[in-house]
């Protein structure tokens, strides 16, 4: 596992604190674009691509205080406290504060809800104090707080990201190319990502990422929906083999019988989504047919969003 670089600490105080109260915000995902093991500087590194929702988020704000007593509220949200109090001491603060946590993002269905509020929670710190961190920095915090992390601090920048180590295995710098998305949730319970081991991939399967990993750069060069959905589909059927979705199979043969670019997978949730190519005139047509064999097939929590740029 990467060790995490120390964060650089200048003292701070509660009268440093020029905005009084910091809000932060962080975007939900879809899941996983891309999920596998990759080449990261001579070792192969757990990785993911993000698929970004950004209809949904967590919305943090916080007022520091001179006791050292840091509360959330809720308080419930665990997560989100560690967050603050990682973010507090990279900045060398030894005060406290309240932390408020909000979000629209549903939990334990892959679109990373908690990473949503460590995210917002560690910009609304920042934020009160007059600075903005860097996804980099922020991605380090995050990990610090929950164990893995999502890379929504990144924004629409595509990332692969080593979500269990903090940092960016590859910066695609690019959006993703315009998708239009019909994402499933299956409706049952939630998952938790931290007790979702981590596959051990076979030799062939660890080829095709490094294959999937320059498709995915040319799909992004070419804003390519086709190709981006090629990456997902071939993500999704290995993936299949470790982490099996019940849904997989329905939603391939709908895919197939609809004429969808691609299937896409929440690994570690609940959620799956159909791939539709935004400039194809039968979009429309095809999105409709779809949704009415989920329905005959008894899958009714459905909603369609378009992504990229």
């Amino acid at each position: 596992m990467t060790v995490l670089a120390p964060i650089r600490r200048t003292s701070r105080s509660v009268t440093d604190c020029p905005n009084g109260v910091g809000h932060g915000v962080g975007i939900a995902h879809l899941g996983e674009i891309l999920q596998g093991r990759f080449d990261d500087d001579g070792r192969l590194t757990h990785g993911t691509v993000t698929l970004p929702y950004p209809r949904k988020s967590s919305t943090a704000r916080f007022r520091a205080h001179a006791e050292e007593a840091l509360v959330v509220v809720p308080h419930w949200r665990s997560k989100a406290r560690r967050a603050a109090g990682e973010s507090l001491r990279s900045l060398g603060v030894t005060a406290g504060g309240v932390l408020e946590v909000s979000t629209t993002i549903p939990t334990g269905r892959g679109c990373g809800s908690s990473t949503a509020d460590v995210v917002a929670s560690i910009r609304a710190v920042a934020d009160s104090f007059g600075t903005t961190l860097s996804a980099a920095r922020t991605a380090q915090l995050a990990v610090r707080a929950e164990g893995a992390s999502d890379a929504i601090m990144f924004g629409d920048r595509v990332v692969l990201f080593a979500s269990r180590d903090g940092h960016v295995i590859e910066d695609l710098v690019l959006a993703v190319p315009r998708l239009e998305v019909l994402a499933v949730d299956l409706d049952v319970s939630g998952v938790d990502t931290l007790a979702v081991p981590s596959p051990v991939y076979g030799r062939l399967e660890l080829s095709t990422f490094g294959a999937l990993r320059g498709l995915l750069r040319r799909a992004l060069i070419d804003r390519s929906a086709t190709l981006l959905a090629r990456v997902a589909s071939v993500s999704a059927e290995i993936n299949q083999r470790h982490l099996p979705n019940p849904l997989y199979d329905l939603m391939v043969d709908v895919q197939r019988r609809v004429g969808a670019i691609g299937v896409q997978v929440a690994h570690t949730g609940t959620v799956m989504s159909l791939l539709f190519d935004p400039t194809d005139p039968d979009t429309v047509l095809r999105e409709a047919m779809a949704i009415r064999l989920l329905d005959a097939a008894g899958i009714h929590r459905h909603w369609h969003y378009q992504v990229g740029s």
